[in-house]
């Protein structure tokens, strides 16, 4: 497992973590309860489950390692 960086787009933050949290619950990752700014929300998961979270979201542009 690896640790990364979301770049959320938007204006409902809210909506996009509650986006990103399911599919991170599907795919095997967790997000983290910390972020350095609200549209960027750490998550820690495997590569695969990275780019298939950033590939199935609406609201998430960009995943990148941390």
């Amino acid at each position: 497992m690896r640790r990364f960086i979301a770049l959320l787009s938007g204006d409902n933050v809210q909506l996009g973590l509650g986006e990103l949290n399911a599919l991170l619950d599907v795919l095997g990752g967790s997000l983290a309860t910390e972020r350095t700014h609200e549209r960027l929300p750490e998550f820690t998961a495997d590569l695969r489950a990275a780019r298939d979270a950033a590939w199935r979201s609406a609201f998430v542009k960009e995943s990148v390692l941390k």
